[in-house]
Formats: C-alpha cells, sequence, structure tokens
C-alpha cells in the first residue's frame, strides 16, 4: 500500500513539473490521483465534486 502511495505521489509531483515544461502533464496528475481514489472513498468524493464544479464551469464558457 505505501509503494502505491508513493508511486502515485511521483506520478502528481511529476505532472506538475510538465504543466510547466511542454508535456502532458494533466495526464501525468490524473494517473497519479486514480489509485489514491482507490484507497480514499472521501478522497474521491472530493474529486468527484471537483469534476462537476470544473464541468459546470466550461459549460457556462461555451
Amino acid at each position: 500500500m505505501f509503494s502505491v502511495i508513493l508511486f502515485s505521489v511521483l506520478l502528481i509531483l511529476i505532472g506538475i513539473v510538465l504543466l510547466i515544461l511542454p508535456g502532458p502533464g494533466l495526464l501525468f496528475i490524473a494517473i497519479g490521483i486514480t489509485p489514491l481514489m482507490y484507497l480514499s472513498k472521501n478522497f474521491a468524493k472530493k474529486i468527484d465534486n471537483l469534476e462537476i464544479f470544473l464541468y459546470a464551469l466550461f459549460k457556462k464558457k461555451k
């Protein structure tokens, strides 16, 4: 379980760096968050709420 958390955090950090540098930063962040969601239902609920918020935000802009 510790290795999954460590790997997830590493992917998220790589994703943050790739947001600044050219690369697929959001993809790395999404892949890093996914295993954490399976480990924590509370974290998963927060990510779901964020998804709903972002969807509504982008829908308003169109």
